[in-house]
């Protein structure tokens, strides 16, 4: 008898086994579109959109990685086309504006002492009793990814509570430790669409960069983290407040 998808979704995240927020996110926008993608393997058709994306945050994760501005920006978001597939499906005259939403998100980044860029935490996840969230296990290992692999967070406590996931891989895009104070910073390629804010548009973010937070706390020990969603379209950087009890262990 073939397994049912929820039989396969407990198969590859049973224990010893790891989820990316790629998973994640498909199983809990549509069960059946998991199964085409991880189980038949059926490649996904790439967008202008999520190719804008990757060559933003390529061009931004290579300086971060650096730890300088390059000379030249647009040689720099050139440079990123090299090593993006698809890259065609947006138009090279998108790059002068694509340069100006890199110039001003580098810009507006916060100041830290130590800088994580796009750092891959694979964390063990488990949930509290009672809890409607996860909680992180106390052991931890790292794991280095290249900046293609873009694995987030999605939605990890509904899998978690459902399907018992073992792991996840936790990768925001820019980590600042300055003493005990912890900054996680994502950049958003999403527009602000009429009849939103910016404030809103980067609300729908907020369970991901909670979870952020969450290991941003075990993994540092900080005495304060803080968040914030940089929108690239909007130029604009929006702080996500989080209750100390979201977060604290």
């Amino acid at each position: 008898m073939p397994q049912s998808p929820v039989d396969l979704l407990r198969q590859i995240a049973g224990p010893g086994n790891l989820w990316s927020h790629s998973n994640l996110k498909r199983w809990a926008d549509c069960p059946y579109s998991w199964y085409g993608r991880y189980i038949l393997k059926i490649p996904d058709i790439p967008s202008a959109p999520l190719v804008q994306g990757i060559l933003c945050h390529d061009t931004l994760a290579s300086a971060l990685k650096q730890g300088a501005a390059p000379s030249s920006w647009t040689a720099a978001l050139t440079a990123a086309r090299h090593h993006t597939e698809a890259q065609a499906l947006v138009p090279t005259s998108h790059d002068a504006t694509m340069v100006g939403w890199i110039q001003d998100a580098w810009s507006q980044k916060p100041d830290a002492e130590s800088v994580y860029a796009e750092a891959a935490w694979l964390t063990p996840i488990g949930l509290k009793p009672d809890s409607p969230r996860p909680t992180i296990a106390l052991t931890q290992a790292e794991d280095v990814l290249t900046s293609t692999q873009k694995w987030k967070w999605f939605r990890a406590q509904d899998v978690v509570r459902d399907a018992d996931v073992d792991a996840i891989y936790a990768q925001p895009d820019w980590v600042g430790v300055s003493g005990r104070h912890v900054t996680v910073l994502d950049w958003k390629t999403s527009q602000v669409k009429t009849g939103y804010t910016p404030a809103t548009t980067a609300a729908r973010y907020a369970e991901q960069l909670m979870l952020y937070a969450v290991v941003a706390r075990r993994r540092f020990d900080p005495e304060h983290v803080s968040t914030a969603i940089h929108l690239l379209p909007a130029r604009t950087t929006v702080r996500l407040p989080m209750a100390p009890q979201m977060i604290s262990q």
